[in-house]
């Protein structure tokens, strides 16, 4: 029995099978060959080669035969360790390859392919490990990517985009506007004496001043609308598919809620924020985005210089003839007004 350990239960049939088989054959012809050589001694010694050439051929056919069917047997014998089980792990195979990982491959006997399958079998849980931890690895560097994104584009104190992610939608927009023939506008917004918060308040008064008039910006413009803070106390809003009237609409809306909203802070409510807003439309109060925000930067400085907490359009600026003074232009920080 230790002969057929480790064999599959078909080559533990077929293979006893073709032994019996062949020791038949081999039994059938040593018995064949003793009595034909008793037959044959009675015989004259004519009838003696004729017969013996005769029954030579009859037991080469004999053996002929039977070695064909233990040819045929051993092969079927192979074909049904090999073939099979090459053909089901060459289908595993060609699933792996399409990126289908498939459960492990079950075993029908030590003899049946069983280090190539068990190494398989490794192979898959690797392969599976390494999907794991590349998933894994893809969202924790997509979380990252998501936060340092955030943190590129956007103000750390008040949540709105900054002024580098601004310019270049600002520039796209323009560019967009000019080549759809439709209306831009652009709103900026600075705050009316927020030095003032600062100083009588501090600092942690003024940044909470800063992010209540963000919110109340961000809680007062549509989905499309985009809000930035473009310097110190200085937010600018680009409004796509907005004329002139729109943006005046929306403008004097935005200035009364800044208006009404009291900001807390240090256990008391600051006094009243204000806020003077300037706009530009394009395209005819400019042709470029540089010129978009220059222009609604002055109509801010008119607003101021008319008295604050009030809104006014770049055109005004061109019929008054204001000017921005010297001291005011050198003044300006980048991307704020002046108080």
């Amino acid at each position: 029995m230790r002969l057929f350990r480790g064999l599959s239960w078909r080559s533990r049939f077929l293979l006893p099978l073709a032994l019996v088989f062949t020791g038949v054959m081999a039994g059938l012809v040593i018995f064949g060959l003793s009595g034909l050589g008793r037959a044959l001694v009675s015989l004259p010694e004519n009838d003696r080669l004729i017969a013996t050439a005769g029954i030579g051929t009859r037991l080469f056919l004999l053996a002929l035969t039977g070695l064909a069917i233990l040819v045929a047997l051993t092969t079927f014998i192979v074909d049904r360790q090999v073939r099979e089980p090459a053909d089901r792990l060459l289908k595993v195979l060609r699933r792996v390859a399409k990126g289908d990982l498939p459960e492990p491959l079950r075993l029908e006997g030590p003899d049946d392919f069983g280090g190539l399958v068990a190494g398989f079998n490794e192979l898959v849980e690797s392969l599976r490990e390494r999907d794991r931890f590349s998933g894994d690895l893809h969202r924790r560097l997509e979380g990252e990517l998501n936060v340092a994104l955030a943190e590129s584009t956007t103000d750390g104190l008040t949540g709105v985009y900054n002024r580098r992610f601004f310019q270049v939608r600002l520039a796209e927009e323009v560019a967009r506007a000019l080549r759809y023939n439709h209306p831009l506008s652009l709103i900026v917004v600075d705050i009316d004496r927020f030095s003032s918060v600062n100083r009588d308040h501090g600092r942690e008064s003024g940044d909470r001043t800063l992010a209540e008039v963000a919110a109340v910006l961000k809680a007062g413009v549509r989905a499309c609308d985009l809000i930035a803070r473009c310097g110190g106390e200085e937010f600018a809003l680009i409004l796509p598919e907005t004329d002139t009237a729109g943006a005046h609409f929306l403008a004097r809306r935005l200035r009364q809620k800044v208006a009404d909203h009291a900001v807390w802070a240090d256990g008391r409510t600051v006094p009243p924020i204000t806020a003077s807003l300037g706009l530009a439309c394009f395209p005819q109060d400019c042709r470029t985005a540089d010129e978009l925000f220059e222009r609604a930067w002055r109509a801010v400085l008119y607003a101021k210089e008319m008295g604050r907490n009030q809104v006014r359009h770049y055109a005004e600026v061109v019929a008054a003839g204001f000017q921005v003074p010297s001291t005011v232009e050198e003044r300006r920080p980048p991307g704020g007004a002046e108080d």
